[in-house]
């Protein structure tokens, strides 16, 4: 985008190059790819920029332009108001709020279940744990918000930093459990191997401290 100043002021606002005409001489619109930017800027034509401001802070009144003749630029800016600090620690506060909601409701399921079930499935402690943080940062950022003394302050704040990650136990795959299963069996084969050759050396049957070998 490119501003045509006159006179130190901004006499048009080009979006996509068009045919225009400068100092009562009409050019094409390739002059914007063809010429250089300080052919441009010679002729009075600087390159335009555009600001916003995000209405959940500020009350927009207009707009307004910046004019840097050094570099050949013109910014677009609004004219802003700072919008009441009151409402905005209320949104902000209710964003938090509306956060913890998103995370927590993703493993109320479980919550529910160990209740109905009178803990015969229990809640992993690890989310017991997840679960206490994710209340507990929502806490610390509505303190924080409540702290605020500026819409600049309101503004930067981050709402989506500083939450708990749920790091879950990894599960027992299916070659451990294959695995752990096939120890168990050789130690059981082991332990009978071990009560036969007792009672082949005997030539009798078992005493009972050879038949507490035989339990599993």
């Amino acid at each position: 985008m490119w501003a045509v100043i006159k006179d130190n002021e901004v006499e048009q606002v080009i979006i996509n190059p068009v045919p225009i005409t400068v100092k009562e001489v009409r050019h094409p619109p390739q002059i914007f790819s063809a010429w250089s930017k300080q052919e441009l800027r010679d002729e009075g034509i600087y390159d335009l920029y555009v600001r916003t401001a995000d209405e959940t802070f500020w009350e927009i009144e207009g707009t307004q332009f910046e004019i840097d003749h050094e570099n050949g630029k013109v910014y677009e800016q609004p004219m802003k108001n700072a919008r009441p600090m009151n409402g905005v620690k209320a949104y902000l506060i209710n964003e938090v709020q509306e956060r913890a909601y998103v995370i927590l409701i993703q493993s109320d399921w479980m919550v529910i279940r160990a209740w109905e079930t009178k803990g015969a499935k229990p809640i992993p402690i690890e989310l017991v744990t997840y679960r206490d943080q994710v209340r507990e940062a929502a806490d610390r950022k509505v303190i924080e918000i409540e702290q605020m003394e500026s819409i600049e302050q309101a503004e930067a704040y981050k709402l989506d930093d500083d939450w708990p990650i749920y790091v879950e136990r990894p599960p027992y795959s299916r070659i451990q459990v294959l695995e752990a299963e096939k120890q168990r069996i050789e130690e059981m084969i082991d332990k009978r191997r071990r009560i036969a050759a007792i009672i082949a050396l005997d030539g009798k049957e078992t005493s009972p401290e050879n038949e507490a070998l035989n339990e599993d």
